[in-house]
């Protein structure tokens, strides 16, 4: 069922990409406000196997109404079109309070330095969807602090998160990470990157509600540091009376601990996950429940067993390149999965390795020298704890880029989704010619002419019309057509065929 449901989203991801006047029956409240609609993004992932919506948490919200679209314009810290301004103003001032719903798109690339001045930006608003899929190149980069998401139903992807002291060596009250808020409910945390935390790195509340983490790098939580005894490095908490946590596809590097530590009455799935360089792997509480499947417990730096304590658990796939055992006596097994997400599918333990390393972090198409490095020293057995972001190479320090996002109205399904495949698969953003011309059909170039990058005037008309159809269908297995996909790919499975040219039909 799963795998339906992403084929069939794909299909029409890649399909009128780009087109930002979309039309729909959503118009917007005033000449200020965007309203926009959307199918349900979050059960596609392009570039893994698993989609956000595959865990716990239910991203039906997407779907039941109109979004506002509000714009980070700026990458101050602070301040109308700043990135805590987009994620923390109320409704009322945004003009918004009749939609509730609200979608962050970035027209601004590059780091927003929170300045060590709150260990968190806090997420205040609920059903806010974080499209950092949306910004340019570089994409988004928060240093010196995390993020909070103190909301329920909510979304936050392509984000990078580098928390580090900050300025404030020996301050024992500064431990910035990202995490779901206490009480929380209805969570995902989706391809993002989280490095440096001084307490956790990326976590789940306490009393908390379906959170999904989905295709995430959780990397060098710092580890020996001056005001903390004993040493940190510290990947994931799960905290006490967590329900329904699903930890699926995410790669823990060089943590030396909590990767992830499952606190008391907690419920969580932790599938197809990589640990590299760790002390102590998964470890419960006597009231945890845990399904345990399908992960690779890479480079252990110590004899302890990979899951360890004395909860209620179901194990299954997992393996180690490690003389260690995998398992603690004091487990509490069961024969059959505690828990599991209904649309989730694992891959075998020996497929996930190679499909994590591809497909984790904020922008796997385009990854920063940090999320580079760390996931060589995964694929080469190499590298090491570390206890300050000076050791892990120091913030990054871009230059800011800018990209002007047209109105936006209407389903912007298509043009958003091809923003992920952009930043997950290296496609060509929505509206960006890809800069390869392609060759002539019956004399005549073919052309863009909706802007989605993809050619569906076949005849230089200027429009799309039957004839154009029809041509498309004549030299379908023409290689100047069929070897020319990024052109004429319009059902998005990666090849021309007759269906690309249904595809076309349909949309006249």
């Amino acid at each position: 069922m799963r795998q339906e449901r992403r084929t069939f989203l794909q299909t029409v991801g890649a399909a009128g990409i780009g087109s930002l006047a979309l039309g729909g029956n959503a118009s917007a409240q005033s000449d200020d406000v965007e309203v926009i609609t959307l199918e349900n993004v979050g059960a596609e992932s392009p570039s893994s196997e698993f989609a956000p919506d595959d865990g716990f948490a239910d991203l039906g919200w997407l779907t039941e109404g109109p979004l506002a679209v509000v714009r980070v314009t700026s990458l101050d810290s602070d301040g109308e079109g700043s990135f805590k301004w987009a994620i923390q103003a109320d409704d009322d001032e945004l003009g918004i309070e009749d939609v509730g719903r609200r979608i962050i798109v970035f027209e601004v690339g590059g780091v927003i330095d929170l300045g060590g001045e709150d260990r968190w930006t806090r997420v205040t608003n609920e059903k806010t969807y974080v499209a950092g899929q949306t910004a340019p190149s570089p994409g988004i980069t928060l240093i010196r602090g995390g993020i909070n998401v103190s909301a329920d139903d909510c979304v936050i992807q392509h984000i990078r998160v580098c928390g580090g002291h900050a300025g404030h060596e020996g301050d024992a009250n500064w431990h910035p990470d990202s995490r779901t808020d206490d009480d929380s409910e209805n969570i995902v945390w989706d391809h993002c990157t989280s490095v440096w935390g001084l307490e956790q790195t990326l976590s789940v509340g306490y009393d908390t509600v379906d959170t999904t983490f989905t295709n995430n790098l959780i990397a060098e939580g710092l580890n020996e540091i001056a005001h903390r005894d004993p040493p940190r490095g510290y990947g994931t908490l799960v905290g006490d009376r967590a329900e329904n946590v699903t930890l699926a596809g995410n790669v823990w590097a060089h943590n030396r601990s909590r990767n992830p530590r499952l606190k008391n009455d907690s419920q969580s799935a932790v599938v197809n996950n990589v640990l590299y360089n760790y002390d102590w792997g998964p470890t419960l509480d006597d009231s945890t429940v845990a399904t345990i499947e399908g992960n690779a417990f890479l480079r252990p730096v110590s004899d302890n067993p990979a899951v360890r304590g004395d909860g209620q658990v179901h194990v299954a796939d997992n393996y180690t390149d490690g003389d260690v055992s995998l398992y603690d006596g004091d487990l509490q097994h069961h024969d059959d999965r505690l828990l599991w997400p209904e649309s989730l599918d694992a891959l075998p333990s020996s497929d996930v390795l190679e499909h994590n390393l591809a497909n984790v972090g904020a922008r796997p198409a385009e990854r920063i020298a940090v999320e580079e490095r760390i996931l060589q020293d995964v694929a080469e057995g190499t590298g090491d704890w570390v206890d300050h972001e000076a050791e892990g190479g120091g913030y990054p320090d871009f230059e800011g880029t800018t990209r002007e996002i047209d109105s936006l109205e209407g389903d912007i399904t298509d043009w958003l989704s091809q923003h992920t495949r952009a930043v997950e698969l290296g496609e060509d953003p929505p509206g960006e010619d890809p800069g390869t011309e392609s060759p002539a059909i019956d004399g005549t170039q073919t052309a863009d002419t909706t802007g989605d990058g993809l050619h569906n005037d076949f005849t230089g008309s200027g429009s799309t019309t039957t004839t154009d159809v029809n041509v498309f269908f004549e030299n379908v297995d023409n290689p100047d057509v069929a070897d020319y996909p990024q052109y004429y790919d319009f059902d998005g499975n990666g090849a021309v065929s007759v269906t690309d040219v249904v595809e076309l039909f349909e949309r006249l």
